[in-house]
């Protein structure tokens, strides 16, 4: 005899018989039916009973009728397992988005990373000028320091000469004036361009920077919009 002739409505209940029938007895059995049912197939009170008692004890309607919940409660041994997480087919959706915004996030701090990089490369190499043009001031201070004592020497002996012999102290402050201008001279033709030259390293570095800083923060806002959550 077929089977689902015996299920109507997609379910067994009072009158059904068949294997289907046997099926649902031996787990009614395995899940502890008392009294034991006969495998008999033929769906009788006893079996609507035990079904009944099954439906009661696990939560479900207790018509008596064995539909596809119940089937599988009673074949599962007990209320059926319940999903506790949230659908994800939605969170497919999202986690595709969050996807993409990872792999612009990926691609702003790799730009990042090059333009720290590039200002790491700029600051090392005007540093280094203005550092080297700093160092050969040095010694060319130490030239000036000769002129300075030649000058003062002199500015010494003129205080001493000065009303003994007024003509030797004129011829002091000759000199004095030509030291001064040689003093300037020097300044202007070697110092001074050392320093233009390590302050126009500096205001390189400071000009790269602001603009590194810039970016950086433009790429930080636009990192802060794109949540990955």
């Amino acid at each position: 005899m077929n089977l689902w002739y015996w299920r109507e409505n997609g379910q067994f209940e009072k009158g059904s018989k068949g294997s289907g029938v046997k099926d649902l007895q031996t787990n009614l059995n395995k899940a502890g039916a008392k009294p034991k049912l006969a495998v008999d197939g033929i769906f009788g009170p006893i079996t609507e009973k035990a079904v009944t008692v099954f439906q009661k004890k696990y939560g479900l309607k207790a018509d008596g009728k064995a539909g596809s919940y119940t089937l599988a409660s009673i074949k599962f041994g007990g209320k059926l397992p319940e999903m506790t997480v949230p659908d994800f087919t939605q969170k497919k959706k999202h986690f595709k988005e969050v996807t993409d915004l990872n792999r612009q996030n990926v691609a702003s701090y790799e730009k990042m990373q090059e333009a720290i990089a590039n200002l790491a490369k700029v600051a090392s190499k005007e540093v280094a000028i203005a550092s080297k043009s700093i160092r050969d001031n040095r010694k060319l201070w130490v030239e000036i320091d000769g002129y300075v004592d030649a000058v003062i020497d002199r500015q010494a002996e003129f205080d001493a000469e000065l009303l003994k012999n007024p003509k030797n102290a004129a011829k002091l402050v000759k000199e004095c004036e030509k030291i001064h201008k040689q003093v300037i001279s020097f300044g202007s033709s070697n110092i001074s361009p050392n320093v233009h030259k390590a302050l126009a390293s500096m205001d390189a570095v400071e000009k790269k920077l602001s603009s590194t800083t810039a970016f950086l923060k433009s790429e930080r806002k636009a990192i802060n919009k794109r949540k990955e959550e």
